[in-house]
C-alpha cells in the first residue's frame, strides 16, 4: 500500500476519534534573519504545525511587555494559535536571537540570554492545563536558566498522560549534560539531528559511529520508547522499541525530498509537528516519517518557519516529489572531528 493509500485509509479509520490534546513548553522568540526579523523559535514552530495538522495543542512561553510582546501575541492568533498560556513580564525583553546563513544557507544562531522565556512563571492555569494533556512535547533550551527549568519540572511531575516528546536541540552554552540526561529520563520519544546524536553519543559512551547503532542504545541507555533521528536533506531514521509479534526492534529509514531550500529554519520543527500528529493519528512509523519528511521539506523552500502548507502540498510531494540517495555513508556520523 503506498503512503497516499495508508494516510486516506487512517484518515477514513480515525475520523470521529477525540483528538489528543498537547501541551508544548518553551521559547517564543524572533529570529533576526538578514532579510528581517521572522516570529519563531523551535517550541513556537512545533506547537504551530501540530494545531495546523488538526491536533488541539496549546503553547507555554512568556513573552515581555514590549513591542516584539506585542507583535508575539499577534502573530500567535494570525496563525489560529491558543495564546492563553503565554504569559507577560515587565522585567525582561521578548527573546530574540541572531541568525546567519553561510552559502549553503544553513544557519548559525546567536541567542540573547536574558529574556523572558528564560523565567516562565508557574501558575494554576499551567496546573489545569498539564491536567487536561495526553501528550507533553518540551525541548532543551528553554531549560538554559533555573526559573523556566523549575516550572517545567513542576509540569512533568503533575503530567499523568502516557507520551512526553522530547527535542534535543542543543545550542552552545544554553545546555548541560544533567538537563539532557534529566530530559531524556521522563521522555518517551527523543527528536535529534544526526549531529546531536553525536554529542549525545559522548554523553552516554555510545560505541561506533552508525546512526542506526548509536540511535538504538540511546534508546536503551535513556530507556526510551522511540528515537527518531533527522539527516537534514537525506531523509531520517527512527527506531522504536519491540512490537507485539516481532523479535526486536526494526531501524525505519526513509529518504528526504529534494527541494530547492529557501530557508532551513523551521524545518526540523515542522517535521517534529508532522510526525507527532501522525503518531496521534495512528499512522505506522514509516508513513509519519515520510510525512513528517515532506512537511520539512516544504518549509524549508519557504521564507520563515511559519508560512502555510497545505495536506494538499505535502500529499503530491510524497507522491510525485524526488528522494534522496541514503547510503552508508550518509548513515555515519564522524565521531573523530568531535
Amino acid at each position: 500500500m503506498s503512503d497516499t493509500a495508508r494516510i486516506a485509509a487512517s484518515d477514513a479509520g480515525t475520523a470521529a476519534k477525540p483528538r489528543s490534546r498537547v501541551l508544548v513548553f518553551g521559547e517564543a522568540l524572533w529570529d533576526l534573519l538578514p532579510s528581517g526579523p521572522v516570529l519563531g523559535g523551535a517550541p513556537l514552530n512545533f506547537a504551530y504545525r501540530l494545531g495546523s495538522l488538526g491536533v488541539p495543542t496549546r503553547f507555554v512561553s512568556q513573552v515581555g511587555s514590549d513591542d516584539l510582546g506585542d507583535r508575539t501575541l499577534a502573530g500567535m492568533r494570525a496563525l489560529g494559535m491558543d495564546t492563553s498560556l503565554v504569559s507577560r513580564t515587565d522585567g525582561l525583553p521578548t527573546a530574540t536571537v541572531i541568525v546567519e546563513l553561510d552559502e549553503e544557507r544553513n544557519p548559525s544562531y546567536t541567542i540573547v540570554e536574558g529574556v523572558a522565556y528564560d523565567a516562565v512563571p508557574w501558575s494554576e492555569a499551567l496546573a489545569a492545563a498539564v491536567g487536561e494533556s495526553d501528550i507533553l512535547c518540551f525541548g532543551t533550551l528553554a531549560q538554559r536558566d533555573p526559573r523556566s527549568r523549575s516550572t517545567l519540572r513542576r509540569l512533568v511531575d503533575a503530567f499523568t498522560g502516557r507520551t512526553v516528546l522530547v527535542d534535543i536541540n542543543l545550542r552552545p552554552r544554553c545546555y548541560t549534560e544533567e538537563t539532557i540526561r534529566w530530559s531524556l529520563e521522563h521522555g518517551t520519544i527523543a527528536k535529534l539531528n544526526d549531529e546531536e546524536l553525536g554529542v549525545l553519543a559522548d554523553i552516554y559512551s555510545l560505541r561506533g559511529d552508525d546512526l542506526i547503532g548509536l540511535a538504538e542504545q540511546l534508546r536503551l541507555a535513556a530507556k526510551l520508547d522511540t528515537v527518531v533521528v533527522t539527516m537534514g536533506g537525506n531523509g531520517a531514521l527512527a527506531i522504536a522499541g519491540p512490537q507485539p509479534g516481532t523479535d526486536g526492534s526494526e531501524p525505519v529509514i526513509v529518504p528526504g525530498f529534494v527541494v530547492q531550500v529557501e530557508d532551513p529554519c523551521g524545518a526540523g520543527d515542522a517535521f517534529a509537528g508532522a510526525f507527532m500528529a501522525s503518531m496521534v493519528s495512528g499512522l505506522p512509523l514509516e508513513t509519519a516519517i515520510t510525512r513528517a519528511n515532506a512537511l520539512g521539506a516544504l518549509v524549508a523552500t519557504q521564507p520563515g518557519a511559519t508560512q502555510k502548507v497545505t495536506e494538499e502540498e505535502m500529499i503530491r510531494l510524497m507522491a510525485e516529489g524526488r528522494r534522496a540517495e541514503v547510503g552508508v555513508r550518509e548513515l555515519k556520523i564522524n565521531r573523530r572531528e568531535r
